[in-house]
């Protein structure tokens, strides 16, 4: 529905320039980049310009076909490969994707992601964020923190009508204890010696700091060897978180440049925003927090832009095909959760 609304928008546009341009009595100004306004989006940098040669103008009938056009840095980045973007890659199905077969094809369905596009724009619920890692004694009561550390033990215990599981996480010279109720399973999991992340709130027990109920998951070492920001998917039975980083990665290399952009790049100049290509690789795998948040930033700007384009009141309008609300991998919101995610 993006894409569609999307070629939809560039095809109005174009037609608007050509009409402008036959109405012309004298030759157009260009206005300088501060007297641009959010609504007059460039046509020549939505489409290739027709205005001036009418036997290219794409026929009224028929989706503009897919566009080479060079990739200009908004933000500064030295981007200046020439890609081809087209909406119908991105609606190919998830199998299209190297190491993505008919068993994991089919356990994404179950999280509602079939096509290339949903992939791209299922975002992380929350981050561990392994630039911002702490000892434990800087560590404040309430605070949302991720650590690293290592199980010095793993017991479980019965109190009243509840089942505790109890583990004791070293990290570095300090020790904390995380528990969790009714989920026994996890005893099995926690071995003496075994590295973990945990991520969730800091509270007390008798004046330690303690963690209820954190999540967790066995520490990898390749991002703790970059110090990077991870992202963390909701999965289902069967997919595992590092899987899950694997398809993603692959799904954001190879097709986040095929996205259709509606901001033409003097606009994205203008206004500072990412190029929707990076904004998706951003927001999917950051360098920093401040990427994380210019990230969302860009993609709820399109949410809006396109919104607000649909509710003009224009007949001309009125058939847009709008696409469906964003929603981030999970509840929780903007992966608002733990490990620096807000």
């Amino acid at each position: 529905a993006r894409a569609a609304a999307i070629a939809t928008l560039n095809v109005k546009l174009q037609r608007r320039a050509e009409r402008l341009g036959e109405g012309a009595t004298e030759p157009p100004v260009a206005p300088s980049p501060s007297e641009r306004l959010p609504s007059a989006v460039a046509p020549e940098a939505a489409l290739p310009s027709t205005a001036s040669s009418p036997s290219t103008a794409s026929s009224p009938s028929t989706a503009p076909p897919p566009v080479k056009e060079p990739s200009v840095a908004a933000d500064g980045d030295d981007e200046t490969e020439t890609v081809v973007v087209d909406p119908e890659l991105l609606r190919q199905p998830v199998s299209e994707i190297r190491g993505v077969g008919r068993v994991v094809s089919e356990r994404l369905a179950a999280l509602g992601l079939e096509r290339i596009e949903d992939l791209l724009y299922h975002f992380p619920r929350r981050y561990d964020d392994y630039t911002l890692l702490r000892p434990i004694i800087w560590l404040s009561f309430g605070e949302q923190v991720t650590i690293i550390g290592t199980i010095w033990e793993t017991r479980l215990r019965r109190v009243r009508k509840l089942k505790l599981v109890e583990s004791v996480i070293t990290v570095g010279t300090g020790k904390i204890q995380a528990t969790w109720f009714n989920q026994t399973w996890i005893a099995e999991k926690l071995k003496a010696g075994q590295q973990i992340v945990l991520s969730g709130t800091v509270d007390q027990f008798l004046g330690r700091p303690v963690f209820q109920n954190p999540e967790w998951e066995p520490l990898e070492m390749d991002p703790l060897r970059t110090r990077r920001i991870v992202p963390i998917y909701p999965l289902t039975q069967g997919l595992t978180a590092q899987k899950m980083r694997e398809i993603m990665k692959r799904a954001i290399s190879d097709w986040a440049v095929h996205a259709p952009d509606p901001l033409p790049a003097s606009m994205r100049k203008r206004l500072g925003y990412f190029k929707l290509s990076k904004a998706l690789r951003q927001i999917h795998f950051p360098d920093s927090q401040e990427d994380i948040h210019r990230a969302r930033q860009r993609i709820a700007f399109d949410e809006m832009f396109l919104l607000q384009l649909g509710m003009l009141g224009s007949v001309s309008y009125t058939h847009l095909t709008l696409p469906t609300t964003i929603k981030p991998g999970g509840g929780g919101g903007w992966g608002g959760g733990g490990g620096g995610g807000g």
